[in-house]
This record gives structure tokens, C-alpha cells and sequence, in this order.
């Protein structure tokens, strides 16, 4: 199969990174189910334990730096798998509340294959986080290239997998099965990230 190239509309990159405040309460809502919860508060910076005793606002933005802390400890505690875990309830409790009317929208409109839903993950994103920038490069019918862009500093490990975890949810609303790959990794530095994610489905 040619490959066509097929992606959502960039914007300029940004260098700020930000979550909207449901994100956090989300994740807090994870440590503590997962029982993680005293570990994580033992750990966390004093700015972040104050965001645990009084969550924000869910439509509040709220710095990245929150999120990239959880995250690491989150890996720390639970492993690879925990932040993947944690990444699909994420997409299930924010993609499937906040982002679901613009999700149906584009499936309304264009159809409801992961291809369709991958092509448009700037305007998805775009809802509930700010700084990240995504292309979609088909393969095959069955399977494509997305390529996940920042220009902010301290881009944790952790959100390689919490990233895979929010892509899985794709499939779940598709009622597909499908697998993302562990990113190839083309730049991971102090001023950014560049990852490559491999996806497919049957």
C-alpha cells in the first residue's frame, strides 16, 4: 500500500506544557485505587503534596511539572505497566467525559476507524493537555506511524507508556483490538522530546 501522509492541522510548537485539572484529579484517583497512596505522598515535592490535599479545578490548567512528578513515582512504585495502566484510564475517564463530543464528531464525519482517530490527536490533546503536537503516518490498512512532538523541557520517561496507555484507548472507542508499540525514541533531551509510536489493529 502507498503511503499517504494524513495529519491534523499543526500548530506552532509551544514551549509550555500544561494539564487540565481533571487530568490530575484522574490520576490521583488512580494512586489512590491502586493503593499507591502513601508511597506517592511520601515522595512528592511540597508544591505537589499541596495539589494532592486540595485538587484543582477540573478545567483549570495546572503546570506539566505536577503531572511529570506523579508520573515518575507512579513508575517508580508500580513499573512500566502502572503508567500504561495509567495512561488508558486516563483516556477512559477524560476521552470518554470531556473529549468524547469532539471524539464522536470526527467519527460522525469522517468514520470510526483508529486511522480517522489518530489523524486528528492534536484536536484531542488539545482538550485536556497543551505542549505536545502529533502526526499520523499510515503503513497499512491496519497500521500507522504516530510521531508525538515537544518543545518543553523535563519531559519525563514515565509518559512513554502513560502515551502508549492514552493511545490504547483509541481501540476501545474504534471496538477494535489493537497494540502500540514502546516508542522508538528520536530525541529525548533537556529541550524536548521526539517519539515514534508503532500502532496496529485487526
Amino acid at each position: 500500500m502507498q503511503s499517504v501522509r494524513l495529519s491534523a492541522t499543526l500548530s506552532p510548537m509551544s514551549d509550555q506544557r500544561d494539564y487540565i485539572g481533571q487530568v490530575v484529579r484522574v490520576t490521583l484517583d488512580f494512586i489512590d485505587e491502586r493503593g499507591y497512596g502513601p508511597e506517592v505522598r511520601a515522595k512528592v515535592s511540597p508544591e505537589t503534596a499541596r495539589i494532592l490535599a486540595k485538587p484543582p479545578w477540573p478545567f483549570a490548567w495546572v503546570p506539566a511539572g505536577v503531572m511529570d512528578e506523579l508520573e515518575t513515582i507512579v513508575a517508580s512504585v508500580g513499573g512500566k505497566q502502572a503508567c500504561v495502566d495509567l495512561g488508558l484510564t486516563a483516556g477512559r475517564k477524560v476521552g470518554g467525559t470531556m473529549m468524547e463530543p469532539v471524539i464522536r464528531m470526527a467519527m460522525s464525519f469522517f468514520g470510526s476507524t483508529p486511522a480517522i482517530l489518530f489523524s486528528h490527536l492534536d484536536r484531542f490533546y488539545s482538550i485536556a493537555t497543551r505542549g505536545w503536537h502529533f502526526e499520523y503516518e499510515p503503513l497499512t490498512d491496519n497500521s500507522g506511524i504516530i510521531d508525538a512532538r515537544t518543545e518543553s523541557a523535563g519531559v519525563p520517561e514515565a509518559i512513554l507508556d502513560v502515551m502508549r496507555g492514552n493511545f490504547l484507548y483509541v481501540f476501545e472507542i474504534c471496538g477494535t483490538d489493537g497494540e502500540i508499540d514502546p516508542p522508538l525514541v528520536v530525541r529525548h533531551d533537556p529541550a524536548g522530546a521526539y517519539l515514534r509510536f508503532t500502532a496496529r489493529w485487526h
